[in-house]
């Protein structure tokens, strides 16, 4: 058994130096009271006079909300004393440090600081970055002008040398702002000190440094996920003259600073390496060129001749580095660098989408901020503005008219997924795995979500599934056999994701009574109480690839003949025969979905009945083999939750899908080997071995099963966008995370 996890609050602090400005600040607190951050949060604030009172006045509404420590430091001094001074009242094994302007993800912290437990030979971790450039408007509010990726690295060489070289090829990364071990940011920050990089005037240099001497002691990971989003709103990113900091870096006279950096890192090289001078010198000086070049060629050579920085030479920067072998292919690789469709991050098939949109709404809304910005010398007192957090946030108009770039593989608009602003949506079986997805994508929309859940034993239904969202929803314990329940909950409801069932074709067999009056009474109850309250809800069916039972054709569309192997299949093609006929009889707005085989995060573990790719995921997690019937060849479609939950979306939304079926998977076959593999290559340590079919087995394998989802693709735009690899790599880093909140007990995993 794995140790009781450490709370949040005792693993990790959030460290924030500040300097005049409250405006900033007060918007980063809002977002992390906001996503109910459990993380300490240590503020050092070197603001001038009188600017000192407003950072105070931003702060002290959040002391409530958040574990905050203030700390007034002298005033005017560098970042980097101002965070050696924090970093020493530091008591966590983690730390992360981050700008006044900045945003870090809460939950991709947590995800950083449980890989960093489990991997002790890493000293960091990050996930994916956007650097967002703003405008900023009259009040208190943004425009986005437009998005560039990050560029946080990834180092996983033994050689501490070796890693330095990896870490600056093509382009050095942001690595600032990842998790630390609190020993190794500390050690880093301190040693910029000592080296006397002075960040008011070379803001870059101690990143640099400080990047470099974290990486010279241990190996970096990057885990997949929006976690930092860095503003861009001053007016040296636009290279506004000459006389900046960029200027200066840029000259081949370095200054006095750049040799210092240089120094400094010799010096880290040799004690790791045991080199001589002259090959830590050529390692570094190596290193630096490949920071410098990247650094200036984003802004092209235009912009370069413009503001002299090639001068004297007059040549491009291009032929100035041309005998760097590094340079070039850094050269080549930033002249096809474009920004990212901001309408691709409001997309909520994006990957980014649900940990983008609340930053996103504080920085484009004016009223997502709890201070009045104005000067100290204008005001007696700031204003707290927006006391309530649980308001609803408003997205401007203009976010929701940009289309979805084509390889988004979607024709929807943010506009139409707006649609369900303000909507009053009903999820039945809302606290499984596919209910809570759709309830994580719907609360952030500002739908009115309402889940019902009989929350059985067995059957998927966990109140952790719902913990991000339990202020936001409106959770009902119920049943969807019971007529007067379904009557209430429906009686408001405009769209309804019907997925409440018995989804075992294992049990369906042995209890068929059972399976029977779950999903058929079931859904007619459900249907009737729809009809009753005036049959004015667009309902969406959770059906089964089971009704296709015996597979004669691949890939399977939805004119497959219906060879039912189950009881399952065959109660899953009678509801969605019910819906159809509610549709066509009495007008109600009806669509199915016939899914293939789903995975993902908030599925249930206990047992081995259904969703076989998370139980092979339990197994080899807990160094278990898993075992293949034969030689695994067989195929299976495998879809990912969150592709099958914008399936949902989108089904909910055409209007034209009334009546229809609909396929939805990957589209593609993989042999059950080929998945166990990965999760064995993800998962170090798992064997997978093989066995011969046994006879209850064999009489429900339906053969090769591969989705044709052309049909649902041309009507309603839907197509997948998860990998299989992307999407077990997600799942076993959400169970690594959450395994309390999942794992039975160990009598109950013996009887499965």
């Amino acid at each position: 058994m794995s140790p009781a996890p450490t709370p949040d609050h005792l693993t990790l602090t959030l460290v924030i130096p500040t300097r005049n400005r409250a405006l900033f600040l007060s918007k980063v607190l809002t977002y992390y009271a906001q996503m109910n951050c459990p993380y300490p949060i240590l503020i050092g604030d070197a603001s001038d006079a009188p600017a000192d009172r407003d950072t105070r006045q931003v702060v002290a509404p959040f002391e409530d909300r958040l574990r905050i420590a203030y700390r007034r430091q002298a005033p005017g001094i560098t970042t980097v004393t101002s965070t050696i001074e924090l970093l020493g009242m530091v008591s966590t094994p983690y730390t992360a440090w981050c700008g006044d302007d900045d945003y870090l993800v809460p939950r991709q912290l947590q995800r950083c600081v449980v890989f960093l437990e489990s991997h002790q030979d890493y000293v960091l971790a990050c996930g994916d970055a956007a650097e967002v450039f703003v405008r900023q408007e009259p009040g208190q509010h943004f425009t986005i002008l437009t998005i560039l990726p990050g560029a946080h690295k990834e180092t996983r060489s033994e050689s501490p040398s070796r890693r330095l070289l990896e870490w600056a090829r093509p382009t050095i990364g942001k690595n600032t702002f990842s998790v630390q071990r609190t020993e190794v940011i500390r050690y880093s920050w301190k040693k910029a000190a000592e080296a006397g990089l002075d960040s008011k005037t070379y803001a870059p240099l101690h990143e640099l440094s400080m990047n470099a001497i974290s990486t010279l002691q241990g190996k970096e990971m990057r885990l997949h996920g929006l976690y930092h989003v860095m503003l861009r709103h001053d007016q040296k990113t636009a290279f506004s003259g000459p006389l900046d900091y960029f200027h200066r870096v840029a000259q081949w006279d370095w200054p006095k600073q750049v040799a210092d950096m240089i120094s400094l890192l010799v010096v880290e090289v040799r004690k790791r390496e045991q080199v001589r001078e002259v090959e830590a010198r050529r390692i570094v000086e190596a290193v630096f060129i490949n920071w410098l070049i990247p650094f200036l060629a984003r802004n092209r050579d235009r912009k370069l001749r413009e503001h002299g920085l090639l001068a004297p030479t007059g040549r491009t920067l291009r032929e100035r580095l041309a005998g760097i072998p590094s340079a070039r292919e850094v050269w080549c690789r930033l002249r096809g660098e474009h920004d990212i469709s901001l309408a691709s991050f409001l997309n909520p098939r994006s990957f980014y989408f649900r940990d983008f949109l609340p930053i996103y709404r504080i920085l484009t809304s004016p009223d997502q901020v709890w201070w009045d910005h104005k000067p100290a010398s204008e005001k007696a007192a700031g204003t707290v503005l927006n006391q309530s957090l649980g308001q609803p946030l408003s997205v401007p108009p203009s976010a929701g008219t940009s289309s979805i770039p084509d390889d988004m593989g979607n024709a929807q608009t943010v506009r139409g997924f707006e649609s369900f602003r303000g909507k009053r949506v009903l999820i039945t079986g809302g606290a499984g795995m596919l209910g809570s997805s759709l309830a994580l994508r719907l609360v952030p929309l500002g739908s009115r979500v309402t889940v019902l859940d009989a929350m059985l034993p067995n059957y998927g239904g966990n109140a952790f599934n719902l913990s991000e969202v339990q202020q936001d929803i409106r959770f009902v314990q119920g049943d969807i056999r019971d007529a007067a329940v379904m009557r209430r909950c429906l009686e408001d409801a405009e769209y309804v994701f019907n997925l409440a069932a018995q989804v075992s074709y294992i049990d369906s067999n042995t209890d068929l009574l059972g399976d029977l009056d779950i999903n058929a009474r079931g859904q007619i109850t459900l249907l009737e109480a729809c009809r009753a309250t005036g049959a004015h809800q667009r309902v969406v069916f959770a059906s089964s690839r089971f009704v296709y039972g015996r597979i004669e054709y691949n890939p399977v569309d939805e004119e497959h003949p219906l060879n039912c192997l189950s009881v399952y299949g065959i109660h899953k093609l009678t509801g969605e025969k019910y819906h159809r006929f509610f549709s066509e009889r009495y007008g109600l707005p009806t669509v199915s979905l016939r899914i293939a085989n789903p995975y993902g995060p908030r599925q249930q573990m206990q047992h081995s009945k259904y969703g076989i790719v998370n139980w092979f995921i339990r197994l080899a997690l807990e160094g278990r083999p898993l075992t293949v019937y034969g030689k695994g060849l067989q195929r299976r479609d495998y879809v990912y939750v969150d592709d099958i939950a914008n399936a949902c979306l989108l089904a909910a939304l055409n209007g034209k899908a009334a009546g229809q079926v609909y396929n939805v998977g990957s589209g593609r076959g993989v042999p059950f080997r080929e998945m166990a593999q990965l999760i064995a290559t993800m998962i170090p340590g798992t064997s997978v071995v093989e066995t011969e079919w046994n006879a209850s087995s064999y009489f429900v394998e339906s053969g090769d099963y591969i989705s044709d989802i052309a049909k649902i693709r041309r009507e309603t735009g839907w197509s997948p966008s998860v990998s299989l690899r992307e999407g077990i790599e997600r799942t076993v880093e959400y169970y690594r995370l959450h395994r309390e909140a999942y794992w039975s007990s160990e009598e109950a995993l013996a009887k499965s």
